[in-house]
């Protein structure tokens, strides 16, 4: 992995989208992708990827989902998927928070995440 470089990761941007996945996912997949080199000492801070490289997000923010979509997703879902369904609802946590979560981020005394 110490031999990923700069076109690595542009590929795999550019698989992303061709896949036609959103931007907003492509980025938080390339988001994922060099928190884990970085993390594992394998990301050099500088030269995999440049500004211009990530996809341009709007501003906005995204509509919750209602009671009723919750429910409707908790009918049609397996055990562990509603595992992750409730944890997401009951902690308040976004995706790329719950990604990076450690155990040690959790207080399991006051029973919340831990910034």
């Amino acid at each position: 992995m110490d031999e990923i470089v700069s076109r690595d990761m542009l590929e795999f941007r550019d698989n992303q989208r061709a896949e036609r996945y959103a931007e907003r996912t492509v980025y938080n997949q390339l988001m994922t992708v060099t928190t884990f080199l970085k993390k594992n000492g394998l990301y050099k801070i500088t030269g995999l990827l440049e500004a211009e490289d990530w996809p341009e997000l709007a501003d906005t923010d995204p509509d919750p989902y209602t009671e009723e979509e919750v429910r409707g997703l908790l009918t049609v879902a397996n055990d562990f998927q509603q595992l992750l369904i409730r944890f997401f609802v009951s902690s308040g946590c976004r995706e790329q928070e719950v990604a990076h979560l450690e155990w040690s981020d959790l207080d399991w005394i006051r029973r919340h995440h831990r910034p």
